[in-house]
């Protein structure tokens, strides 16, 4: 429990990430968040970090594996309600811009590949998955998955990803990284919140891999 303890002292947003369950192990943080919204009252920006996901979960089914301690999987809780249900794309969105900002600041090559996957160089080192609760039409509560690959070094030759450790030859700090994230994701937040979507928009067509160019999918 100690490797986030200190997170709060590093963190300079307003409400995201502002309390913080760390787990050694679970099923998926995802899951965890949607039983703890069921079970307890919650704060907006509440953050499940986990060191090992047993059945961490991807895009349309898929599982997302991750070597333990190594990387970075953590579920950000959001209220949502201030969207309609066609707008729920954008969670999507800010998200990718709040980790494609993030590789940015290391000096990475990073690109979002439609709809919301993070490349480096060529390869996979992030992948998005949001879960949204709608009631009477109308959005209740955002749970957004996140997987960064950080410090893992070996990935099988089935899987064709790469991390943050590969691409630059060194170690990161995950607490740093989380802290990193959050203040790189707030802005958006907010940004959304305020109905600022043709800034997002342009944003996030900028960073897209192959935009404007014919590519399978």
């Amino acid at each position: 429990m100690q490797l986030f303890d200190l997170l709060n002292n590093r963190m300079d947003t307003l409400f995201t990430g502002h309390r913080i369950i760390h787990l050694e192990s679970i099923d998926s943080t995802n899951d965890y968040a949607v039983r703890w919204i069921k079970e307890n009252s919650f704060q907006e920006g509440l953050i499940i970090v986990a060191d090992e996901q047993l059945a961490g979960k991807g895009q349309r089914g898929n599982t997302w594996k991750s070597e333990k301690g190594r990387n970075l999987t953590f579920s950000l809780i959001l209220k949502t309600g201030f969207l309609s249900p066609d707008k729920q794309f954008y969670l999507s969105k800010i998200t990718a811009l709040a980790i494609h900002e993030l590789m940015l600041s290391k000096g990475f090559n990073v690109q979002i590949k439609w709809p919301n996957d993070i490349y480096v160089s060529g390869q996979k080192i992030a992948g998005i998955l949001i879960e949204n609760t709608i009631s009477e039409g109308k959005p209740v509560y955002g749970i957004i998955g996140v997987g960064i690959n950080v410090n893992q070094k070996n990935f099988g030759e089935e899987i064709k990803a790469t991390s943050m450790a590969l691409q630059s030859d060194s170690d990161f700090d995950r607490t740093q990284l989380l802290a990193d994230f959050c203040s790189f994701f707030e802005p958006f937040y907010l940004q959304l919140k305020a109905g600022k979507t043709e800034e997002i928009n342009k944003k996030y067509l900028e960073s897209l891999m192959n935009f404007n160019t014919m590519a399978n999918y």
